[in-house]
């Protein structure tokens, strides 16, 4: 979702404003959802935290893939950026809990 826009940009929307709403929606999403991401895994667990954004990740690129307009592309690939961006800090947190002892700085490169 990140990066396969930049590739078919130019043939989807040829309006300036249209490419920038397709570029920039996942990277609005990720922000969206990193922000709120904390809180949840704080309330609900990270480990559903993390399953739940990772659905939503792959439901909204499902969606992406089925879209028909450039406004129904931008809106799945936003949703798709909610979830990449949930996954993110539960993933991190995650993994430095589980990496051996002295090597939690590794676990997440």
């Amino acid at each position: 979702q990140v990066l396969s826009a930049g590739f078919l940009i130019d043939e989807i929307a040829t309006v300036p404003f249209d490419q920038i709403a397709i570029a920039a929606s996942v990277y609005l999403g990720m922000f969206i959802g990193g922000l709120g991401s904390g809180a949840a895994a704080d309330s609900c667990g990270r480990v559903r935290t993390l399953l739940v954004s990772l659905s939503l990740s792959a439901a909204a690129a499902a969606a992406a893939a089925a879209a028909t307009s450039v406004a129904e592309l931008a809106a799945c690939r936003a949703l798709a950026g909610v979830g990449i961006g949930g996954a993110t800090p539960p993933l991190f947190a995650l993994a430095t809990e589980v990496a051996p002892r002295g090597q939690s700085g590794a676990a997440i490169i």
